[in-house]
């Protein structure tokens, strides 16, 4: 007998489906006082959705068997509940009370207090007005003191992603994931630059040449047009157009514009780099003072 693979047999699916549909349907079809409800939503098809939701991913034959029992045995239990004076209803309603009772019972979720998102690094503001005047990075809050520290100082390494994004990594094992996520974005970023920026001239400008040509003989006809009619000047412009680029002096203007932001992407990397490196050094000279300091108390101790 071959084992049934419900994951992998329509009809299964198709009766699952066909099952909670009916479901629905009949958990719907049940009156139920509004102060039952929450926020408008009917609590039976609620529980409905989040129990076939949690046992979606059941595959053994057992568990399919029971679950598909149940729903069954519930639906017959719905029909029958449809009937405001019937023992069903009677059950369900009970059952509806104790979970909505439940529900506002429930202590009040305290969130815990966010900690406050301080910068690694601070853009100081600019000395002239030079709009090409390069940015210039602090560090913010670092380095620590080392009554703020937990254990020994360590010296964080100088980092970056293969599209020159720079971080700092105190240790080689997995880092933050919010660090990740702000790595991944710029280098999303960088990527789609660089990409529209090597579109363009291979791609997009060889397709807008023939749209070119075609405007270049529309206008052409347009002339001669214009002369055969005799128009005047503004009959001769509303005509012939206002004289507007072309579909390539526009991309060429795009991939201009790409390729400063990215040049201002890299000047902007290169001086959060500077910055980082200036904060490596100012720890690794707080980890030598701190280092003397240890040894000084050790060979105080040692003498007494």
């Amino acid at each position: 007998m071959p084992i049934l693979i419900p994951a992998k047999n329509s009809q299964h699916r198709f009766a699952c489906l066909a099952l909670y549909r009916a479901l629905l349907r009949s958990a719907r079809e049940i009156p139920l006082p509004p102060e039952l409800t929450f926020n408008g939503k009917h609590p039976i098809r609620a529980a409905l959705r989040r129990q076939f939701r949690k046992n979606r991913a059941d595959t053994s034959p057992r568990l399919v068997y029971a679950g598909l029992s149940a729903g069954y045995k519930f639906l017959a239990l719905f029909g029958k509940a449809k009937v405001t004076t019937s023992p069903e209803y009677e059950s369900i309603l009970n059952e509806v009370k104790d979970r909505v009772h439940a529900y506002n019972s429930r202590p009040p979720r305290v969130e815990p207090p966010k900690r406050p998102s301080i910068p690694l690094l601070t853009r100081l503001p600019p000395v002239t007005n030079n709009p090409r005047e390069r940015p210039v990075y602090k560090a913010t809050v670092r380095p620590l003191p080392k009554s703020a520290l937990k254990g020994d100082r360590k010296i964080p390494y100088l980092a970056a992603s293969s599209f020159g994004v720079p971080f700092l990594r105190i240790t080689k094992g997995k880092q933050p994931p919010r660090l990740s996520g702000k790595i991944q974005s710029f280098n999303k970023k960088i990527q789609l630059y660089a990409e529209l920026i090597s579109k363009i001239p291979n791609v997009l400008i060889p397709d807008v040449y023939t749209e070119d040509r075609w405007e270049r003989m529309m206008g052409a006809l347009a002339r001669e047009e214009s002369k055969r009619r005799k128009l005047s000047g503004p009959e001769m412009d509303l005509l012939l157009g206002d004289g507007r680029a072309t579909y390539v002096q526009n991309l060429r203007e795009v991939r201009g514009e790409l390729i400063s932001k990215l040049n201002k992407i890299k000047i902007d990397n290169l001086a959060k780099a500077k910055a980082m490196v200036q904060l490596i050094r100012e720890e690794e000279a707080l980890a030598e003072i701190e280092k003397r300091e240890e040894q000084a108390r050790t060979q105080e101790k040692m003498a007494t």
